[in-house]
């Protein structure tokens, strides 16, 4: 795997500059920069790749898969969210990143399917540096994780925490709001995701596009859950789910 990495990794360098769109590595290492001698140098380098091509495609598919999941399981929240959407746009071509930005109700139904079904369900491991943590001290070289599917569950610290409820995460003057929950699916600090906001970009633009062209609706028949069969092989083991896709007449 290593190799294909770096072979991979090499021949999208040399297309610096060459490509309709920019990506990941002219951010990384624009055009113009020296080619990396170093070997560790690359080495490196592909494991930033590598990085973000797992979280690039298996991260966002899955919260694409478990919004519409859960979005078509709770009719009420599906229908205020296309009320939103199609409210604030008359236009296909209007749905632009910066533009999505004020739909709250978009913003907390996806917040709400990363906290029910959050890829990263590895807690982010940590090694403490010698530390009390709530009381309790941590020993140095302790290993340090919490699972996040289960914590997002725990009803030491949600209320009801199984069901679909977007308004957990809505402000606090709209009028739908409830208690907003102490949870970062990003994670925080220095070592948080460092594509948090290209994700935040892309997963409202996909809902908001898809729910704006068709109307969505679960093939009939299908008993599908989520919880006490769904496995984890550091990917979601999905079950399938048959949607039919209706493209809404516009007027």
């Amino acid at each position: 795997m290593e190799k294909i990495t770096r072979d991979c990794v090499g021949e999208r360098v040399d297309k610096r500059g060459t490509t309709e769109h920019v990506g990941f590595i002219e951010s990384i290492m624009p055009a113009d920069s020296p080619l990396p001698t170093d070997p560790r140098e690359l080495t490196h380098l592909g494991s930033v790749a590598v990085q973000l091509m797992f979280a690039g495609f298996n991260s966002m598919s899955d919260w694409f898969y478990s919004t519409i999941f859960f979005l078509l399981e709770e009719l009420e929240s599906y229908g205020l969210l296309i009320k939103e959407i199609r409210d604030a746009f008359k236009n296909y071509e209007d749905i632009t990143p910066g533009a999505l930005n004020s739909l709250q109700y978009l913003h907390a139904c996806l917040e709400e399917s990363l906290r029910l079904f959050n890829s990263n369900s590895t807690g982010l491991p940590r090694i403490s540096p010698g530390a009390v943590v709530d009381g309790h001290y941590i020993p140095k070289g302790a290993h340090v994780e919490t699972n996040i599917f289960a914590l997002a569950r725990s009803p030491r610290y949600i209320h009801d925490p199984l069901p679909f409820r977007p308004q957990h995460w809505l402000p606090s003057e709209h009028p739908l709001y409830n208690l907003k929950l102490p949870f970062l699916p990003f994670r925080v600090g220095p070592r948080h995701c460092m594509g948090k906001e290209t994700a935040w970009m892309q997963g409202k633009l996909f809902i908001a596009k898809v729910l704006w062209l068709f109307d969505v609706i679960k093939v009939p028949g299908q008993n599908v859950g989520l919880e006490g069969t769904l496995l984890h092989y550091g990917f979601f083991v999905k079950p399938e789910v048959r949607v039919r896709s209706c493209k809404r007449q516009l007027r």
